[in-house]
């Protein structure tokens, strides 16, 4: 019989096991990890030869340690239905400008990677603005709240086009119900566009990483400056104008080397926009890590010293998260920890629990195009806004091609589908098409998928892992709040 399909992970040197075809999670003793072939301490013969008969004792009547490995990659047959392009689509999001005022130190768009777009001068038209936004009309006459997302650059420096979509989404949609999106920068927040925004109720996401000395040491003005101040006198200009602005305010915060986490994540606890309003409520805030590909560390003042102090920082961060959610008598973890650990514990606590069958569907990907549709500037379709200059679905002009939606799946199952089958995240795996953003090529040359990746994937998922015992090892009531969160 071929090994078991798990995964042996240790946490405070004590071994556990996730195991793929149930989905459960255990505690193991070091005979079974010998037993299951991993490299661990010495035990006896005698030991081993007990822990083969539990692993085929549970095997047999629990349905634990089984071999079986899945045969093939497919999409998930409840979320990929081709009728759902006509009707379904449930989010645009239009790149209305390539240029931003901001050159900020981690941006991508700054770090000369050949598929990543970079800064440019580019903007959709108005015309291509109101084609897209018609057909996206068309296409989510269906659902209950279509949703609008303006991005760029920094969209608000188009603010005249984004007024001009809003006044004929209200004039021309089927529904009273759109949801209108602006990811900004947050530094163009003057009266009129304030007005605006409370007047139609449109939802800012709003970049901010931290107290004043946190935040500008990489969030720079084009020409140089800090932004930090510019971008709270924005908030505090919402919150005059409304009492309730902060239901339409989301801060998005990416987290960068050397660190901070601890004061970033008091800064939000205690936000001192809020406070000074008198606004009891805590702030929305979702959080990433700075991808740092191509980024010019020198530059950006970091050294090797900082980038391991930022890991440790990060183990850190998952240490007060736990001992927050494990202290009854505390309000919880604060902002950013939510942000960083919970959607990763409230995917994995939702799992599949059924038996693993022979084609197992990847985690992560949506159906490009139908969850959520990205135009460029220049008017091209693609899956997401995370995807730089390639995996084109079609066009404004020439509409959605399904054939090139049915090529990208093709192609994502090609590049993965091996890899896949033996790996013991395969159920877990939140990996997507933008992973093949970097090596992807519009002609017949597969993407290729850097191990990196996998690994950095794997890596993320154990942590998850890790969290998780160690809270119901804790006290299982500290996963109460998983029952019925749902992820970000």
């Amino acid at each position: 019989m071929s090994s078991p399909f798990c995964h042996v992970f240790k946490h405070d040197d004590a071994p556990y096991l996730y195991d793929v075809n149930s989905g459960d999670v255990f505690a193991i003793d070091p005979a079974t990890v010998a037993a299951l072939g991993r490299a661990g301490p010495m035990v006896t013969d005698e030991q081993l030869h007990d822990a083969r008969r539990r692993i085929d004792e549970a095997r047999e009547s629990q349905g634990l340690f089984l071999s079986h490995r899945p045969t093939t990659l497919s999409r998930c047959s409840a979320c990929h239905d081709p009728r759902a392009y006509d009707g379904r689509i449930q989010q645009l999001t239009l790149s209305i400008t390539e240029q931003c005022n901001l050159r900020c130190g981690y941006c991508l768009h700054g770090n000369g990677l050949d598929w990543v777009r970079p800064h440019r001068e580019g903007a959709m038209s108005t015309e291509m603005a109101q084609a897209a936004v018609r057909e996206f009309l068309r296409r989510s006459r269906d659902v209950e709240t279509p949703s609008i997302s303006f991005y760029g650059g920094e969209p608000l420096l188009e603010f005249d086009l984004i007024r001009e979509v809003v006044e004929l989404v209200r004039r021309e949609g089927a529904s009273a119900d759109y949801r209108f999106v602006i990811d900004t920068n947050g530094t163009r927040l003057p009266g009129d566009v304030v007005d605006f925004v409370v007047r139609e109720r449109i939802q800012l996401q709003i970049s901010l990483d931290g107290p004043a000395d946190l935040h500008d040491r990489h969030r720079c003005l084009r020409g140089g400056g800090p932004t930090h101040a510019m971008i709270v006198d924005g908030i505090r200009r919402l919150l005059e104008a409304s009492p309730d602005a902060h239901e339409l305010i989301r801060f998005q915060v990416t987290l960068a080397p050397p660190g901070g986490l601890e004061r970033v994540g008091a800064y939000f606890a205690d936000f001192p926009p809020y406070r000074e309003a008198g606004c009891d409520a805590a702030p929305m805030v979702g959080a990433n890590v700075a991808d740092l590909t191509g980024a010019d560390l020198d530059g950006m003042g970091l050294t090797t010293g900082d980038m391991a102090f930022f890991r440790e920082d990060l183990e850190a961060a998952r240490r007060r998260y736990v001992e927050m959610r494990l202290d009854r008598d505390s309000h919880g973890p604060d902002p950013i920890l939510s942000a960083l650990f919970d959607d990763g514990l409230i995917s994995f606590y939702h799992r599949s629990h059924a038996p693993l069958g022979d084609a197992v569907s990847p985690g992560g990907c949506c159906s490009p195009g139908q969850r959520r549709l990205h135009v460029r500037a220049d008017g091209a379709y693609q899956p997401c806004e995370r995807v730089g200059d390639g995996l084109n679905i079609g066009h404004v002009d020439g509409g959605l091609d399904l054939v090139a939606v049915d090529r990208l799946w093709e192609r994502f199952t090609n590049t993965f589908g091996e890899q896949c089958m033996e790996c013991w995240a395969c159920r877990l795996c939140s990996l997507c098409f933008t992973t093949l953003a970097e090596t992807w090529d519009q002609g017949e040359m597969s993407p290729s998928l850097a191990a990196a990746c996998c690994d950095a994937a794997r890596d993320r998922l154990e942590n998850t892992l890790r969290t998780y015992v160690e809270l119901v090892a804790g006290d299982p009531r500290s996963l109460d709040f998983l029952k019925t969160a749902s992820g970000s």
